[in-house]
């Protein structure tokens, strides 16, 4: 009897220690069941929308949300839940409430409506717990939000309303534009501008065409080379699915303004990541023997030990099967002609680490 007793009061006692927590509790329910609990609790529920392989939902979930002060904040107004958007209800979930970053982290009254969201991890604790207080704010709701710019035209205001647009997945483009013309010459040439605008749409995109007439400006708030960077990321992954022969939906002229870009933006031409904008030009006309040429003159003479080397050098090698008998030999000599390079480079350390070795 006396073991029951015990094993009835640990059994009583273990949801008191996990509210403990110093950090945030996140309890083990399915959404309908936060809302009532919520509804129960007069309290709100906080939805971590993850998934298995998105680091920043990982580096949250082991060092943001285990603090105090996130517990201490969050515990008290939440009930809190966290559901992987890729299994189980989290599925249906990611299309209900159209769910297209991770993480994303979603307010809710407990009948249900949304209250707001944040899109995006933070670097540390007070970091984020500012944004939930900020997310909580009635006047930085999206409808307040929509209003408030519309009375005021204040840059920041449109900002705050671009932000929230994103978070719920919106079409910014137009809201932006109007944000940056409206915007006094001070404050519009922040890197978020750009930023924003590259990860609503790409450089094709008129928006782009439009931020680019303030590029000078931009490199003078932010420095040229960060400008710079942005710029050139935005379409260096698109360019390797065109090298690789991967689905994509660039035409001639768009890989055409892509290597315009590169050149114009002074990127190092000993990064091979910068020389997949020429090699796609080459390869989306089927210009094997312009390929041919630009390796022997360009990718060749890049350093060996860099990774990036390698990956440029398979895209020709992948290439190979699309090309003419004559071509395809050409391929194997810029191949055999690497590896002579490679071994005389090897063979010249390995020279000079023996006369190193051997000095007394």
């Amino acid at each position: 009897m006396k073991n029951i007793c015990i094993s009835l009061l640990l059994l009583f006692m273990l949801p008191l220690q996990g509210m403990a927590a110093d950090g945030v509790v996140f309890r083990n329910l399915k959404f309908a069941d936060a809302l009532k609990a919520a509804k129960a609790e007069k309290k709100k529920v906080f939805l971590d929308c993850y998934t298995s392989w998105c680091v920043p939902c990982a580096m949250m979930a082991k060092e943001i949300f285990p603090q105090k002060e996130c517990g201490d904040m969050m515990n008290d107004k939440f009930v809190n839940i966290k559901i992987d958007m890729e299994k189980g209800e989290g599925v249906e979930l990611a299309k209900k409430l159209d769910i297209r970053s991770y993480p994303t982290f979603i307010i809710f009254n407990a009948d249900g409506t949304e209250v707001n969201r944040i899109v995006g991890g933070s670097a540390t604790a007070s970091e984020f717990v500012t944004k939930l207080e900020e997310a909580l704010d009635p006047v930085n709701s999206l409808t307040a939000l929509q209003k408030t710019y519309a009375e005021t035209h204040d840059f920041m205001t449109g900002m705050k309303l671009v932000e929230t647009m994103m978070a719920n997945s919106m079409d910014i483009r137009a809201t932006l534009r109007e944000v940056f013309d409206n915007g006094h010459e001070y404050e519009r040439y922040q890197d978020r501008v750009l930023m924003y605008a590259l990860s609503a749409a790409d450089y094709r995109d008129p928006l782009f065409d439009h931020l680019m007439e303030y590029k000078p400006y931009f490199d003078r708030a932010n420095g040229s080379e960060r400008i710079n960077r942005m710029i050139f990321d935005n379409f260096r992954s698109g360019m390797y699915l065109v090298c690789d022969g991967r689905k994509h939906d660039y035409t001639v002229e768009d890989v055409r303004k892509a290597v315009m870009l590169t050149s114009m933006l002074h990127m190092p031409t000993d990064d091979p990541q910068v020389h997949l904008v020429h090699i796609a030009l080459y390869v989306i006309q089927e210009d094997w023997d312009g390929m041919l040429d630009y390796y022997t003159r360009f990718v060749a003479p890049l350093p060996g030990n860099n990774s990036f080397k390698g990956i440029v050098d398979g895209l020709l090698s992948s290439n190979a099967k699309k090309m003419n008998p004559e071509q395809r030999a050409k391929a194997r000599k810029y191949f055999e002609d690497n590896a002579k390079r490679l071994k005389y480079e090897g063979s010249m350390a390995e020279n000079a680490m023996n006369v190193i070795d051997n000095i007394k």
